[in-house]
């Protein structure tokens, strides 16, 4: 009984770290951090890293939902809406880690997601790198879920300061 408990409390923990990183993710893209918490230990608290040279913003919004929602039944549109939003959060997150960082956050009704990148010498550019991932989400979460996207995709920065500019892009 006492391990359930645990196991419940340490779900509730998580999930509480998630919704407040989302809403630090969605401060940093806004430029609106609170300035007494450095920047480095608010990464550390939310286990997020931004060690790489490159950042850009991809933006999605949701098309095409309706057939979406008439699949899952018996259940209220604003907790549909949440599984939505989790299930291309997700896939967005995992497809971005492959090689880079990603973290997603929802913004004024679109879901944002920050990237942090390091292009090789030998691999795409980076806008092309975000143009293939941007493709294979679409891809997936129409196919899969039929969820239908438009995603738009800053330019690429130097530097974790011009998040905000790439956000308003």
């Amino acid at each position: 009984n006492t391990l359930v408990e645990m196991a419940d409390f340490q779900s509730k923990v998580e999930k509480h770290r998630h919704i407040l990183r989302s809403h630090f993710v969605e401060k940093l893209l806004k430029g609106k951090l609170d300035s007494k918490i450095p920047i480095a230990e608010a990464l550390t608290t939310f286990d997020m890293s931004l060690d790489r040279k490159e950042f850009a913003v991809m933006l999605f919004v949701i098309d095409k939902r309706e057939s979406f929602f008439e699949r899952i039944t018996d259940t209220p549109d604003e907790e549909k809406w949440k599984l939505l939003q989790f299930i291309v959060s997700n896939v967005v997150e995992e497809l971005v880690s492959q090689l880079h960082r990603g973290y997603v956050a929802e913004v004024d009704d679109t879901l944002a997601c920050l990237v942090n990148m390091t292009i090789e010498e030998e691999q795409n550019s980076a806008k092309e790198e975000l143009m293939h991932i941007a493709a294979k989400a679409q891809s997936f979460l129409a196919s899969t879920y039929d969820i239908h996207l438009t995603i738009s995709i800053s330019s690429v920065y130097d530097h974790v300061s011009c998040v905000p500019q790439a956000f308003l892009e």
